[in-house]
């Protein structure tokens, strides 16, 4: 038998069996059960819910198989079964799950083979199978997973060698621990392995920083410096984040960045490599955050620099993207995250213009509502940035999702109009928002940056007498 969950009953917790006639409910988008005492199986039943995206049943307490019925709901994206004492193999039928992006089956009692069918899985970023009784190997076809991000295996009975053809995939740290199989490790195979930064110290960084000097400084936090480091053991080029250890709250902010992003994965979040710290009689505990190098810098800097093309296809795009990234943090990720200072330097852009959204120092982890509750102050609300914070913010207004939606409309907002929310000539209590819907729709193209009305004299893509966007998901240039 694998490890067994451990349970921690959540305040509210609910207790019972799931009932087959859960399966009449085949409108349903959300079935979220987790953190509660459920006892009994997960019926058969639940196949017939073809329209559901997100199941979490997480940290419970339900036995027996996981029933094959679930690859019938193909538009599931996020399947959460972590935590329980569910037995047998895994089905095969999860195979047919193409849109999911991350699968959760840890902590469970599952034994048997990983089915090949699961790593056809095109979509997945991130695959939990640790503390189970798995036996086999590792099938090769994971290496053609090319958004697999992580691949937790720990306390299994896995046998054999990793696929020496995971070289060519994209893996930031999979495989990251392996302990309690007997695998055969092919460090040369894991590119992206996480213990190749697990090896930048804190003593590697400072030297490869002569000392954290301003020379490789390429951005500032409420809470920390970020500096440009050539990792000199194989030339990487990550960004590593240095605590201002003098800043109160500056621990408290660290701690929450790294619990915020060491267990979720996205294409558009920063991806944190490792974090590594030192204590020196001299000075107090320092602490960095290491995460990949993002080539073009924050949408900051690339919307309010001039010569940079600023298209309209590629602020769409860049719109896009951090969308997607807020509906994982606050829909589909086992965690809720409200990221509470959603702004265009905390976007970040990569080489092929992809945007990354970044520094969770102030983020909020909610489990449930009570737990967002006794995470809230005023005192907390009014720590993000003014001018893309909600108003309501300001009079103690506890966080939430609504938070982070309105700051996405203001970054909308000045990524349209090149005009920031504190801009000298907001005055006598105008604002950004006021503004733009004073002009709107008549004198709309008072509000629009002109950087954008070039393009459309010079014949570019905006044009402001054909509102059609196309339907697909990216805009193409």
């Amino acid at each position: 038998m694998g490890k067994k969950a451990h349970h921690n009953k959540s305040p509210r917790a609910n207790s019972g069996t799931i009932p087959s006639s859960v399966g009449n409910l085949v409108n349903l988008t959300i079935l979220a059960l987790g953190l509660n005492i459920l006892t009994g199986v997960i019926p058969e039943s639940i196949g017939n819910l073809k329209n559901l995206q997100l199941l979490t049943l997480y940290r419970s307490r339900l036995i027996g198989n996981i029933p094959s019925s679930i690859g019938n709901l193909t538009q599931l994206v996020n399947p959460y079964l972590t935590g329980n004492n569910l037995d047998g193999s895994i089905p095969s039928s999860l195979g047919n799950l193409q849109q999911v992006e991350e699968l959760g089956l840890g902590n469970n009692d599952l034994g048997g083979e990983v089915p090949k069918e699961i790593f056809s899985l095109s979509s997945l970023t991130s695959f939990g199978l640790s503390y189970n009784s798995l036996s086999g190997s590792i099938p090769f076809e994971v290496s053609s997973m090319k958004y697999l991000r992580i691949l937790y295996v720990v306390g299994n009975k896995l046998t054999g060698e990793i696929p020496s053809s995971l070289g060519d995939c994209q893996l930031l740290e999979s495989l990251n621990n392996l302990k309690g199989n007997s695998i055969d490790r092919v460090t040369s195979a894991l590119p992206w392995s996480n213990d190749r930064y697990l090896r930048a110290s804190y003593l590697e960084l400072a030297k490869a920083t002569d000392g954290f000097s301003d020379n490789n400084l390429i951005g500032t936090e409420s809470y920390a410096l970020v500096y440009r480091v050539i990792l000199h053991h194989d030339n990487t080029i990550v960004a590593v984040k240095i605590l201002k250890l003098e800043r109160r709250g500056a621990t408290k902010s660290f701690t929450d960045e790294y619990e915020a992003l060491r267990n979720i994965r996205h294409r558009y979040l920063i991806k944190i490599l490792t974090s590594c710290s030192t204590v020196d009689k001299k000075v107090d505990d320092s602490k960095a955050l290491v995460f990949e190098f993002m080539p073009n810098g924050n949408l900051e800097a690339w919307l309010h620099t001039e010569n940079k093309g600023h298209s309209l296809i590629q602020r769409l795009n860049i719109a896009i993207d951090v969308a997607d990234a807020l509906k994982y943090l606050h829909y589909d990720c086992q965690v809720q995250v409200i990221h509470c200072d959603l702004k265009p330097s905390n976007i970040l852009l990569d080489d092929d213009m992809v945007a990354h959204v970044g520094d969770f120092g102030l983020a909020r982890l909610v489990t449930d509502t009570s737990m967002l509750v006794q995470n809230s102050s005023c005192s907390i609300a009014i720590k993000g940035t003014i001018g893309y914070v909600p108003p309501e913010y300001g009079a103690g207004a506890q966080v939430s999702t609504s938070g982070d939606e309105y700051g996405y409309g203001i970054i909308l907002l000045e990524m349209f109009t090149g005009i920031g929310p504190t801009d000298d000539m907001f005055k006598d209590g105008q604002n950004l928002p006021n503004f733009v819907q004073v002009m709107f729709p008549d004198r709309v193209t008072e509000v629009i940056d002109p950087v954008l009305l070039l393009q459309q004299a010079e014949g570019g893509y905006f044009n402001l007498e054909d509102d059609s966007v196309t339907d697909s998901r990216k805009v193409q240039e």
